[in-house]
C-alpha cells in the first residue's frame, strides 16, 4: 500500500517538475494566440536530372523524382518528460498522430502533370529531418510552344495539437522540345514554257511548328543545262501559326521546250530553325523540307519553227514566180 502512494506520489511529482519545465521554456517556443506552438518544416527537393534536355512534344512521359522533408522542432528538455505526456502536449493526442502532406503542381494547358501519390504520410522524427519520396510525370503536347515554362510544387503538412501546418515549394522549369514543322505551296506548281523562258514561283510558307521560325533556302536543284539562282532574301522569319512568301525564279534552256511533252522538275529545299537560333541547336532530317515543281515544254518552239519555216518556203514561192514572170516577159 505505501509502495503504491509512493509510486503515485513520484508520478504526480514527475508531472508537476514536466509541467513546470513546460512553462519554463515557453519563451523559446514560439507563440501564437498566447498558446504554446512548436516550429514545423516542409521542404520540397526535386530531382531535375531527367530534365537538362527539352521535352519532346508528344514524346511520352517524363518523371521527375520528388523529395518531400518534414520536420517538428521540440525542446530538448520535453524529452524528460513521459512520453504519453509530452506527446499530448506537442500533438494532442498521447500516441503521436500520422502527418498527412498534400502536394499540388501548377501545370499549364498545353501538358499533363500529375503526381504518383499526391496525399504523402512522412514519419515524425523530432529535431530532424524524416524524407518520404513521390514522382511528378510530366507529359508535353503535341502543340506545346517550344518555351520554358516554370512548374511550381507545392507541399503543404497539416495542423496537429500545437504543431502549426507548414508549407514548402519548390520551382523548376520545363522547355518543349522545338518542332520544325512547315507546308509549302504555290499557285502554279506546274508551268508550261518554251525555250529559254524565265518564269517565278512565288512560294507561301506557313509555321506549323511549335516557335517562332527561321526558313531559309539552301538549294534549288534543277536539271542540267538550267539555271536558278538562290532568292534574295534567302530566309524569313515566320511567327508561329504565321505565314512568309519567297520567290523562285528558273530559266529554260534553248533545247527545252520544243517538243510538247518535255518535263524538267526543280526542287527546292528549305532549313527550318528556331528562332532566334542557338549555337547548341541540333539540326537533324526533321529540319529540313523539300518542295517540287515542274516545268513542261508548251510547244511553242516547234510550232514557231514550223510557222518560220512556212513563211519561207511561201515566200521562195513568191520570189520564184516572180523571176518566172520576168523571164517569160523578156523572151517575149
Amino acid at each position: 500500500m505505501r509502495r503504491s502512494s509512493r509510486t503515485l506520489k513520484a508520478t504526480v511529482l514527475t508531472a508537476i517538475i514536466g509541467l513546470s519545465m513546460v512553462f519554463a521554456v515557453l519563451p523559446t517556443a514560439s507563440a501564437k494566440s498566447g498558446g504554446l506552438t512548436f516550429n514545423a518544416i516542409v521542404q520540397v527537393v526535386p530531382d531535375t536530372s531527367n530534365l537538362n534536355t527539352p521535352i519532346p512534344p508528344g514524346g511520352g512521359a517524363v518523371s521527375v523524382p520528388i523529395t518531400i522533408r518534414y520536420r517538428v522542432d521540440v525542446p530538448g528538455v520535453f524529452s524528460t518528460l513521459p512520453p504519453l505526456i509530452k506527446n499530448y502536449i506537442v500533438y494532442g493526442s498521447m500516441i503521436v498522430p500520422p502527418q498527412k502532406i498534400h502536394l499540388s503542381v501548377d501545370k499549364p494547358d498545353w501538358a499533363d502533370v500529375t503526381i504518383s501519390n499526391p496525399d504523402v504520410y512522412p514519419d515524425i522524427v523530432e529535431n530532424e529531418y524524416s524524407e518520404i519520396q513521390t514522382t511528378i510525370s510530366i507529359n508535353v503536347y503535341k502543340d506545346a510552344p517550344a518555351r520554358p515554362y516554370t512548374l511550381t510544387i507545392r507541399a503543404e503538412s497539416q495542423q496537429l495539437g500545437r504543431v502549426p501546418a507548414a508549407s514548402g515549394e519548390a520551382q523548376f522549369k520545363i522547355i518543349p522540345d522545338f518542332i520544325p514543322l512547315i507546308t509549302a505551296t504555290t499557285d502554279e506548281p506546274t508551268k508550261e514554257v518554251g525555250p529559254l523562258t524565265t518564269v517565278t514561283f512565288p512560294i507561301k510558307i506557313t509555321n506549323n511548328g511549335n516557335k517562332e521560325s527561321i526558313v531559309r533556302v539552301i538549294d534549288v536543284t534543277v536539271p542540267d543545262g538550267w539555271s536558278s539562282p538562290i532568292p534574295t532574301p534567302t530566309q524569313i522569319v515566320i511567327p508561329q501559326g504565321g505565314t512568309g512568301t519567297l520567290t523562285i525564279s528558273v530559266t529554260t534552256p534553248a533545247g527545252f521546250g520544243w517538243v510538247p511533252g518535255q518535263v524538267g522538275t526543280v526542287n527546292v529545299r528549305f532549313l527550318i530553325q528556331k528562332s532566334p537560333p542557338t549555337q547548341t541547336t541540333e539540326i537533324t532530317e526533321a529540319n529540313y523540307y523539300t518542295l517540287a515543281l515542274q516545268l513542261r515544254s508548251s510547244g511553242s518552239g516547234i510550232i514557231g519553227l514550223g510557222i518560220g519555216i512556212v513563211a519561207i518556203i511561201v515566200i521562195i514561192i513568191v520570189l520564184f514566180t516572180i523571176l518566172l514572170k520576168k523571164k517569160a516577159g523578156k523572151q517575149q
